[in-house]
């Protein structure tokens, strides 16, 4: 490393200290005067998918501004001309572009960290913003200097396709789908034309190694994610089976499982269902687990609800009542260790049902073997469909037969 990387780092985190209160001061301070302002403004002229009611936390907030302290010192300190601006942006656009490449789809690597699906994506979005404005500048500055222009295809492709993977973002919210298949090809469009671009270097040294480490993390997350699906979803000859049971505008899956699985409280999987539609084989949604047993033939039996809106769930509203083959990913997310606790409060609207279930009954069948500390458990249930009742009768029926010394009145 450099002598400026290593006073790069240093001086950003002691940068990012000092002004911390303040940036926590003008975001409350912009959030109170002008974010309601701009949000009656804007709101009737934006879709129902855009919201600016997206709050992120303090550690996020924290994480944001040091990436972006860190790439500014970074390529503006101890620079003497246009061409070493030129070299370090495209260092740190590559070096941006390491992470980035494991991908916005959930993964196991993250799963295994404990990160959120939606933190995760956010954190990929970040990055994937800072590469794409230092690749755009290292095109800029570069064409600055003499005897530097466009006059090869890797070049040619690589910069139309990272203009081309920013503007289609916008896709992502009304065709998601498609939005993450052009995605992947326009990432593996760029990684191709950026090993071209680059000078030919052992693979050991900078920056091609940085190309080798994006190639290894992107096709082995890939990799993964695909044997992961087939391994749960086929069995032999078995394979994973869903039906579809509608009551309003809700519906309720029931996957049967090739292969069994072991699931925690508070987890989640990524649903695929054959026969909804011409593509709804390629389409992977998350759903929450709301409830687990075993069916008359020993197989695993998982219970998912969800509520029709547009796009997937609304196809799901309008599906025929007949089995349909499912393809299954996961599951991820990390579960809660509330057994620690001695009163446990539970609040949930409408669905939202499902993601507390598991931990009613992981509580009662733990504290029946005297494995926690709960004595109280209190859920507070929000409905404005009465209907959502019967979907979990049969369930809370079975959690209040275990709840034998009544602890959750």
């Amino acid at each position: 490393m450099e002598i400026s990387e290593y006073y790069a780092l240093s001086l950003s985190a002691a940068f990012a200290l000092v002004l911390l209160p303040l940036l926590l001061f003008a975001a409350r301070w912009l959030r109170g005067h002008i974010g309601h302002d701009l949000h009656c403004l804007l709101h009737p002229l934006l879709p129902p998918s855009i919201s600016f009611k997206v709050l992120i936390s303090r550690y996020e907030f924290v994480v944001c501004c040091s990436l972006l302290a860190l790439n500014i010192l970074y390529v503006t300190l101890d620079n003497d001309d246009i061409e070493s601006v030129v070299r370090r942006l495209g260092h740190m656009a590559l070096v941006n572009l390491v992470p980035t490449s494991c991908g916005a789809h959930m993964n196991q690597l993250a799963s295994i960290c404990g990160i959120h699906h939606d933190r995760y994506f956010r954190f990929h979005a970040y990055l994937g913003v800072l590469f794409v404005a230092e690749a755009i500048l290292h095109t800029a500055f570069a064409l600055q200097l003499p005897n530097v222009s466009i006059n090869s295809y890797a070049e040619l492709i690589a910069l139309s396709s990272v203009c081309a993977i920013f503007v289609s973002s916008i896709l992502h919210y009304w065709f998601f789908e498609l939005f993450s298949y052009i995605h992947t090809f326009l990432a593996s469009a760029i990684l191709v034309a950026l090993w071209l671009h680059l000078p030919s270097t052992p693979l050991r040294e900078r920056p091609r190694l940085y190309i080798l480490l994006c190639s290894v993390l992107f096709i082995s997350i890939k990799t993964w994610r695909y044997l992961n699906i087939a391994y749960l979803s086929f069995s032999g000859w078995r394979q994973s089976m869903a039906t579809i049971e509608k009551h309003g505008d809700s519906v309720e899956i029931r996957v049967r499982l090739a292969r069994p699985l072991k699931l925690h409280a508070g987890q989640y999987i990524y649903l695929s269902l054959w026969g909804l539609s011409s593509l709804s084989a390629f389409e992977y949604h998350p759903f929450q687990i709301c409830w687990e047993y075993a069916d008359e033939h020993a197989q695993q039996v998982i219970v998912l609800l969800a509520q029709a809106r547009r796009g997937f769930s609304r196809r799901l509203l309008m599906a025929t009542p007949y089995e349909h083959r499912a393809l299954i990913e996961g599951p991820y997310g990390k579960t809660l260790s509330l057994g620690q606790y001695g009163t446990v409060l539970l609040f949930a609207t409408d669905m939202g049902i499902a993601g507390q279930l598991p931990y009613i009954r992981k509580l009662l069948e733990q504290y029946q073997q005297c494995k926690v500390k709960t004595r109280r458990i209190a859920l507070f249930w929000e409905l404005e469909d009465e209907g959502y009742r019967y979907w979990v009768k049969e369930w809370m029926n079975q959690m209040l037969s275990l709840d034998s010394d009544y602890v959750s009145p």
